[in-house]
Order: structure tokens, then sequence, then C-alpha cells
């Protein structure tokens, strides 16, 4: 019998968590034109610690295209798409199969806060709007700044009550 790439159960776990990510970013986030203060991490880091890198960095780019598609909020900017592929491939790559600690988790966090926070997210939103840079990285630096621990006890707890447990029925 040939065994399946994905599961059933594994689907099913990335369409709950892909509905959930949708709703938390599109509904339950504070939002200016410069940021984002959300929840959507959870979701997304979840996915790639279960899954992996590849299958999260699948789930972010088309978490960031089906929210877009079914709850517009201007024109579809696929710059934004590959942040979303980035958070995640990188919460897969510092977190699956690895103890969720200190250790990876903070190193993870800062890679994205440098290189997709402040360094991505500033160039996609100043060709959107045509803001100057420093302007935009100003407020992104405060947000990154309130952000990093958020995420670092949102990763931390999430994957003590939830991912855990999903590994534990296996």
């Amino acid at each position: 019998m040939q065994k399946r790439f994905l599961s059933t159960r594994k689907l099913a776990t990335i369409a709950l968590l892909l509905a959930l990510h949708i709703v938390v970013t599109r509904f339950i986030a504070v939002e200016t034109q410069i940021f984002r203060i959300s929840f959507s991490f959870v979701p997304t880091s979840l996915c790639a610690m279960l899954f992996g890198p590849w299958i999260g960095a699948i789930f972010g780019f088309v978490a960031d295209l089906l929210g877009m598609l079914v709850f517009p909020k201007g024109p579809y900017f696929p710059g934004f798409g590959l942040n979303e592929a980035l958070y995640a491939l990188t919460y897969g790559l510092f977190l699956f199969n690895k103890k969720k600690d200190f250790r990876h988790i903070f190193p993870c966090l800062i890679l994205q806060t440098i290189i997709i926070d402040l360094g991505l997210s500033t160039l996609w939103l100043h060709l959107l709007y045509g803001n100057p840079i420093m302007l935009i990285l100003s407020s992104r630096i405060v947000s990154a700044i309130v952000m990093l621990p958020v995420k670092y006890f949102g990763i931390k707890y999430t994957w003590k009550f939830v991912g855990s447990r999903f590994l534990k029925k296996k």
C-alpha cells in the first residue's frame, strides 16, 4: 500500500489552521497603512511546527492569497504573500522537530523581525504608498518591539497547550 504524503487528518488540520489564519488576520487585528498587530502568527507557526518548513511556506502564501480573495482590503500585492511564506519557512526551519525553547524561538523571531518586518515589509509599503522609508521604518520598529514578546510567548504556549497534544494523538 502506498503511503500518502499528506493524510486526511493532516489536510483537515491544515485547512482548519488556514481558516483560523484568515479570520484572525482579517477580523482580529489592529491595522494601519504602516503596520498591523495581529495574532495570525499563531496558526502559521503551528502549521510550520507540525508539518515542516515547506508545507508551512505554502500555507503562508496560500493563507495570504485566500485572505485577499475572500476579504479584500485593497489590491493584491504578492510581496506580502512572500512575507507570509517566509514567516512560515523560518518557523519551520527553526522549530520543526526541535525543542520549543528560547534558543530556538528567539533567533527565529529576531531573523524575521530584521529581514521580513523591517526589511521587506518596509520596502513593500514604500513601493505601494510612496511614503519615505525612514517614516515607515520608525513606526515598524515600534510595532516589532511590541510584537517580539507577544510572538515569543504566543508560540511557546500555543505549542505547549495545542501542538504537543496534536503529536501525541498520532
